[in-house]
């Protein structure tokens, strides 16, 4: 399916709408003209920004010039992206950006690079050996040297660069923890989050005993699944130690009875099911926001990513997010941060220019800001007026540096999920120690046929 930014009523198929579309803007331009010949005025758009431009002269001709821009992310995202759409073509109307979402994008769009269909524009993660193989192929325009890049942190900055350029302009960040129901948890007693695991069982206790759930869990995006067991490995082992740790699995050099803090976060993992909600196997994951948002459970694990569909259910919802207390030892209480999205551009597209000038638009605050508030993540350019007042309990650990790197990252392609539908197998089994030994014999496995990526620098040298 694809939404356009230019007007709600594009879709894909339907032709007819397609004229009747077309006959519309040809009269609207008509009557443009005409209006300005009368007053001699040239016809000019206020962008819709949360920064300030200058009014910017139609131009001439009436020829539009239309780019696809191909949206990986979510289907949360696409409202907030044709604010920033929206905001851009206001100051260049004669340029249509139609964006394009469908489910399964990832698996999509790597279909449309193999048959050489690769749209103008397209979001991607810089920090996923994905992004590194399309760097290898010459897809993308490099912006390296831009002035808005001074604007982001060098650490990751250096996330969307390979072989010395920047291939990715990086909008906001994400990081992840525990997104919880404030009011719910002073219900508990718990006017301020646990900060330890135990703590945090304690609290899951009280609510189970109340008939209350907990925590909401979604079962139908493994992959969400992946994100967390992944997130556990790492404030287990460390971020570099980690790093080192499946770099070795994929070589064959190790196992998980070599590294029982590895396999101890396994058992902690399955133990946070039982607080769940009873149909939380036919939840997805627009269920897990709204089981939050309407009461059914007090938490979910995940990131900063849903925010945008919280606020679609209930703007008003008052909820935050605090550090996964994994441990009673909170130095290893650690959270992960990373590029939530960025943009690309096809160094064969015919509108590199319009494209670099709508990255200029972001950069200098005004589109990263329109994206930013829509979806309510944090901006990753400096000296964008937006906060997201949710991550107010993550600062303190934040500030001081405890943050680590996902290390699905670093893995073959496909392997996250390989590894995530072994989690689930997991999940729906007795849970007896036997199964426990098949999913850690099968994690290594995967990582022994898969082996170690072209990347496997990065492995050990990200810290």
């Amino acid at each position: 399916m694809r939404f356009s930014a230019f007007t709600h009523l594009y879709f894909i198929g339907g032709n007819d709408m397609k004229r009747f579309i077309g006959f519309l803007m040809v009269f609207v331009l008509a009557f443009t003209m005409l209006a300005a010949c009368g007053t001699n005025t040239p016809a000019t758009q206020t962008p819709q920004s949360g920064g300030t431009s200058s009014p910017t002269t139609a131009p001439a001709s009436s020829e539009k010039i239309r780019i696809e821009f191909f949206q990986q992310k979510e289907a949360a995202a696409v409202e907030p992206y044709n604010q920033l759409i929206q905001g851009f073509m206001a100051e260049n109307p004669n340029v249509v950006i139609e964006q394009t979402y469908v489910p399964d994008a990832p698996q999509v769009f790597a279909s449309r690079v193999a048959s050489g269909d690769i749209p103008d524009l397209f979001t991607h993660w810089p920090e996923r050996s994905t992004f590194w193989e399309l760097c290898k192929q010459d897809i993308m325009l490099p912006i390296t040297g831009a002035d808005y890049l001074n604007k982001v942190d060098p650490n990751l900055l250096e996330r969307c660069m390979y072989k010395g350029e920047v291939y990715c302009l990086p909008i906001a960040m994400l990081t992840f923890g525990v997104v919880y129901n404030v009011d719910m948890y002073a219900k508990y007693g718990y006017t301020t989050p646990p900060s330890t695991w135990t703590e945090f069982i304690g609290m899951l206790d009280k609510m189970k005993a109340d008939g209350q759930a907990g925590i909401s869990w979604q079962m139908q995006f493994n992959e969400g699944l992946g994100q967390q067991i992944n997130a556990f490995y790492k404030m287990a082992l460390g971020d570099y130690n980690a790093n080192v740790f499946f770099a070795q699995l994929a070589r064959g050099e190790t196992t998980f009875d070599e590294h029982p803090e590895a396999k101890e976060v396994v058992y902690k993992y399955i133990k946070l099911h039982e607080y769940g909600t009873e149909d939380k196997l036919a939840d997805d994951v627009q269920k897990m926001n709204e089981n939050l948002v309407n009461g059914k459970a007090a938490c979910f694990i995940s990131g900063t990513w849903n925010f945008g569909s919280i606020a679609g259910i209930n703007k008003d919802f008052n909820y935050m997010m605090h550090p996964m207390p994994l441990f009673d030892d909170t130095s290893k209480n650690i959270v992960p941060v990373g590029i939530d999205t960025g943009l690309c551009i096809n160094k064969k597209s015919k509108y590199t220019d319009v494209l670099l000038k709508l990255f200029d638009f972001v950069g200098n605050g005004d589109g990263c800001y329109l994206y930013c508030k829509a979806m309510n993540n944090q901006p990753i350019l400096k000296d964008v007026d937006y906060t997201v007042k949710q991550l107010e309990p993550m600062v303190e650990t934040l500030n001081a540096g405890k943050i680590f790197r996902f290390p699905h990252h670093f893995w073959q392609a496909g392997l996250d999920l390989e590894c995530a539908n072994a989690l689930v197998t997991l999940i729906l089994s007795n849970h007896t120690e036997k199964d426990y030994e098949t999913y850690f014999k099968t994690i290594e496995n995967l990582f022994k046929n898969a082996g170690p990526t072209e990347f496997q620098g990065n492995y050990t040298q990200y810290k």
